[in-house]
């Protein structure tokens, strides 16, 4: 239930740490823990969801809607060839609802604000009621007001969903805004 700041220089290992966890790179040594179990082979996959710093990079045309795009959330709980049904498509709405952006459902993920992206590509990293939620510099890219805007809701998340988040970053504002504790990287 805690936000976590992952700080430290470029290069300390900040990105590769959530990508270990992650399960997108092996584990050197040492081991991960979740709820005081640990993962075997990396597998825990359901339960912890990630939000990049890129998510506001959709370029025009792109054809995906806001309701496709977090509906690409569910997909790891999917078999292959297996369709979306309408309690994935209800679980879109809930998500979308509790984050006050229901009403863009039906636009284009391209035609918006990166604010509006970034608000998104949480909504689709929420979709599997993951556990923990991983992000990358997920305000990088945002001018101050929407940084601002996208703190209070990765705080509200955290606060209301129970998501423990583990959120790198290099803004120093953020880690005294909404952080319950801190962690220094340097050369891994």
């Amino acid at each position: 239930g805690e936000f976590l700041a992952i700080v430290g220089p470029n290069g300390a290992g900040k990105s590769t740490l959530l990508k270990i966890i992650l399960g997108l790179l092996p584990l050197q040594s040492g081991e991960i823990f979740i709820d005081g179990h640990p993962i075997k082979n990396n597998k825990s996959s359901l339960k912890i969801s990630y939000v990049s710093q890129k998510a506001s990079s959709f370029t025009a045309g792109f054809p995906a809607s806001v309701k496709e795009v977090v509906l690409s959330g569910l997909t790891k709980t999917k078999k292959l060839f297996q369709r979306f049904n309408q309690n994935d498509v209800k679980q879109v709405e809930h998500v979308l609802e509790r984050l006050n952006i229901s009403h863009l459902i039906h636009k284009n993920i391209a035609e918006l604000s990166g604010g509006q992206q970034q608000r998104v590509a949480i909504a689709r990293a929420l979709v599997t009621n993951p556990k923990i939620l991983l992000c990358d510099e997920a305000t990088s890219a945002l001018d101050p007001a929407t940084t601002s805007s996208i703190l209070q809701l990765l705080k509200n998340v955290n606060e209301t969903f129970g998501v423990t988040i583990m959120m790198i970053t290099h803004e120093m504002s953020v880690i005294q805004k909404i952080c319950n504790r801190v962690a220094v990287m340097e050369h891994g």
